[in-house]
């Protein structure tokens, strides 16, 4: 028989019954590893190189939405969207390598400050804060190894409830074998991916046995074991900066105002070595976080043709403390111009560094009162198609 016809292939068939089949069918002979569904499918461990399709859609899907012209945001949008979308989905059916986690977080980190997925820059903010979901003091991004465990941790609660798989059925005759699987430690020569799910056991076991959150009387989800792993306090500003009625842009630079984390001319000098630090606004003091927003001349003006307008004593220390002072029924109002003033005085700041305009600080304060007002007048539309559709 000829060498190249009497090889074997993976079902234990000579080349030429395959070619047989393959005429009857109509169908053709191909090799592992090949795609299915987007996903590459091999009979072995997946490798970095096989996974290097997912990296390639990540970078292609940020290059196709014209990415230089977003905001800060619209970035965030399109992270949370759909660049974590596409990770979730490999998640759900792989054991992702770590260092392709690692690679995706990077592109979306340099995407999300400099809207480069290539930039090696400084971030504003620690990739770990901004994973954090918002009542935390974070963006809400998805932590892409911390939902990789969640998602392997969907295996775990299989053999734990022994559900009724073939895969599970065969995990319990081939390495358990009676063995209860909370007390269970894998043998040397285990696969990597069999070691990888007693990790992830062992991590999640305290979630499993003491029903702290499983829901759905009792079904585990990917959802729910992602959130138990990342568990912290809230933060007590989370309301202020983040609810369903407001600019987008203006709560992403609030949100920098509060973590501090904003690039006044102190900061620059730490990170950069700038020797300028003169205020750009005022001209008498050196430009840090309290003074542009507090102590700054040209920001106090603004800050007192805000009161003027709504009645609301102007805070002394920090804008925050406007929130804690009034009644439930004016607090989304008074968070969008708490954003506002924050967003526009940041604004004003910007134009007089980078286009040396200065503009007077009652203009400012109307286009403060312009987006609040134009603001609230489109939710109360939109409640209204609500009410009567």
């Amino acid at each position: 028989m000829n060498k190249q016809k009497s090889n074997i292939y993976g079902n234990g068939l000579p080349h030429t019954i395959l070619e047989q089949f393959a005429d009857l069918t109509g169908l053709k002979i191909g090799k592992l590893p090949f795609r299915y569904l987007g996903v590459p499918i091999s009979a072995k461990k997946l490798s970095t190189l096989d996974c290097h399709m997912l990296v390639e859609k990540v970078v292609d899907r940020i290059r196709a939405l014209g990415t230089k012209k977003l905001s800060y945001a619209g970035r965030l949008v399109l992270i949370k969207s759909v660049l974590s979308s596409l990770h979730s989905y490999w998640a759900r059916i792989y054991i992702i390598p770590t260092s392709i986690m690692a690679k995706i977080e990077s592109i979306c980190r340099s995407f999300l400050w400099k809207g480069d997925p290539h930039s090696s820059s400084n971030a504003l903010v620690a990739w770990k804060q901004v994973c954090l979901p918002k009542e935390q003091g974070g963006l809400g991004v998805c932590d892409l190894r911390r939902w990789n465990v969640a998602a392997v941790g969907k295996y775990v609660w299989w053999l734990m409830d022994k559900k009724d798989r073939l895969w599970v059925k065969w995990v319990h005759s081939i390495y358990l074998k009676g063995i209860d699987w909370t007390a269970y430690k894998p043998s040397q020569g285990s696969s990597w991916a069999w070691k990888r799910i007693c990790r992830v056991k062992d991590r999640l076991i305290s979630g499993y046995i003491n029903h702290d959150w499983l829901e759905n009387d009792g079904i585990y989800s990917i959802a729910s074991g992602y959130n138990w792993l990342g568990e912290e306090p809230k933060v007590a500003w989370h309301s202020l900066v983040w609810h369903s009625e407001g600019f987008p842009k203006h709560q992403f630079i609030s949100w920098l105002y509060v973590q501090r984390r904003m690039l006044t001319k102190d900061r620059l000098s730490r990170l950069f070595n700038c020797s300028e630090l003169l205020c750009s606004l005022c001209l008498h003091a050196d430009e840090d976080h309290d003074h542009l927003f507090f102590s700054c001349s040209y920001s106090k003006k603004i800050l007192l043709l805000i009161q003027e307008w709504t009645g609301l004593e102007v805070p002394e220390r920090d804008i925050l403390s406007w929130r804690q002072a009034q009644n439930l029924n004016r607090r989304k109002t008074v968070s969008l111009i708490v954003q506002a003033l924050v967003y526009h005085i940041w604004w004003a700041r910007n134009n007089c560094h980078f286009n040396q305009l200065v503009w007077h600080p009652e203009i400012v304060g109307k286009r403060v009162q312009s987006d609040v007002q134009n603001w609230m007048g489109r939710v109360s539309k939109v409640r209204k198609q609500l009410v009567w559709s």
